[in-house]
């Protein structure tokens, strides 16, 4: 039903902050841009996947009325950018999405109560109209500090609509 409301649009990009994705993933690969590795400065044209990323990547754009796996939310672009998961890589992953056109990133790391990582959220915000999306919790247990003022922090809920912080 939602698709009937609006389907996304492809001048929207999307980066998905983490180990790469599967970029030719079937699901996938129409929507998929070249991004970014912060740990080696080079760009990512392809690769083979993490399963972490390439999941929540398909839940952001995976292609729509394909009969193939799974219907993503949007039909906007996507792109990784690669990191270890230190805050400072966070940060400029953020910036260097900011600098390129990426409107919303998505970045699945504990550190979503950090001030650096914040600076750059509100960096998104002016340069890109843009949000920086962060998982509460990374592990085990609930979010248990205050959320920054430029970072939405989320969670899930498992099918029983229980409330988790972690995946």
């Amino acid at each position: 039903e939602a698709w009937n409301i609006g389907r996304g649009s492809p001048t929207v990009r999307i980066a998905i902050v983490d180990s790469p994705f599967q970029m030719n993933h079937p699901d996938l690969v129409a929507n998929t841009d070249p991004g970014w590795d912060v740990v080696t400065d080079v760009p990512v044209t392809s690769s083979a996947g993490y399963w972490h990323s390439t999941g929540g990547a398909g839940m952001a754009t995976a292609t729509i009325n394909t009969a193939l796996g799974v219907a993503g939310a949007l039909n906007c672009r996507i792109l990784p950018i690669n990191i270890n998961g230190f805050l400072d890589e966070m940060y400029r992953a953020v910036i260097w999405s900011a600098d390129h056109g990426v409107r919303v990133v998505n970045i699945s790391w504990s550190g979503g109560n950090s001030p650096t990582v914040n600076e750059s959220g509100t960096y998104l915000m002016t340069r890109a109209r843009g949000i920086l999306a962060m998982a509460g919790v990374n592990g085990s247990g609930l979010l248990n500090y205050t959320n920054q003022p430029s970072i939405l922090c989320v969670s899930m809920t498992d099918i029983a609509d229980n409330m988790l912080s972690y995946h």
